[in-house]
């Protein structure tokens, strides 16, 4: 079976993974519970875009699977609810460290996080996705990630589509880029592009440039 649409979403996946390990990386760094203040960026970006993530996948994802394959999402969503537990307690520590203690629990709950994102993005991969190819048409697959990407707010754009083009690899750079000029209006691309150019680094413009026929 050829891959489908739904397999897109592995850009998510992949800038996800690799804010993941960022902030995991940044907090095993911190010396000091005066330092945590350095990661909160850092970790709010994190939050932000899995808290969107998992949005969109409970109410434009799941639903639809279960339909054709009932309590096939139950783990999968109560995932989302023991991540969402994880993201306040490191958003709380990140803000409020103060003693070797606190840095401590900060280190932690940052590898959890990590890690628990990172298995339950493997789980979906392995799982749910060749379970949404097997049951829904390559138009059906599409339809769905429609229906997530629905549940992302406009006014976020001019941050997100920079930052899932600065996370991944160089080639997979490229491949996000040209699947937005495939499918969004070129006057919308357009500012996609503007988007990116002044969001990304100068090394990763240079690659789109090189790789996104204009």
């Amino acid at each position: 079976m050829a891959p489908g649409p739904i397999r897109s979403l592995r850009f998510i996946h992949n800038a996800l993974a690799a804010q993941a390990h960022l902030v995991h990386r940044s907090c095993q760094q911190l010396q000091t519970p005066g330092e945590a203040v350095q990661v909160a960026g850092t970790i709010a970006m994190l939050v932000d875009a899995a808290r969107g993530h998992a949005k969109g996948e409970d109410g434009g994802y799941f639903p639809t699977l279960e339909e054709r394959a009932a309590k096939s999402t139950e783990a999968f969503s109560g995932d989302h609810v023991a991540e969402e537990k994880r993201f306040t307690e490191l958003l709380r520590l990140a803000g409020t460290c103060s003693s070797s203690d606190d840095l401590e629990a900060l280190k932690e709950t940052a590898k959890a996080v990590c890690d628990n994102l990172l298995d339950h993005q493997e789980r979906e991969e392995t799982i749910l996705w060749p379970l949404t190819e097997e049951l829904f048409s390559p138009p059906e697959q599409g339809a769905i990630v429609g229906a997530i990407l629905a549940h992302v707010p406009k006014e976020d754009l001019p941050m997100l589509i920079p930052w899932m083009v600065q996370m991944q690899t160089p080639e997979e750079a490229v491949a996000y880029v040209n699947v937005l000029k495939n499918v969004q209006p070129p006057e919308v691309f357009e500012k996609s592009m503007e988007w990116i150019r002044g969001g990304v680094s100068s090394e990763r413009w240079k690659e789109v440039e090189a790789g996104v026929p204009l």
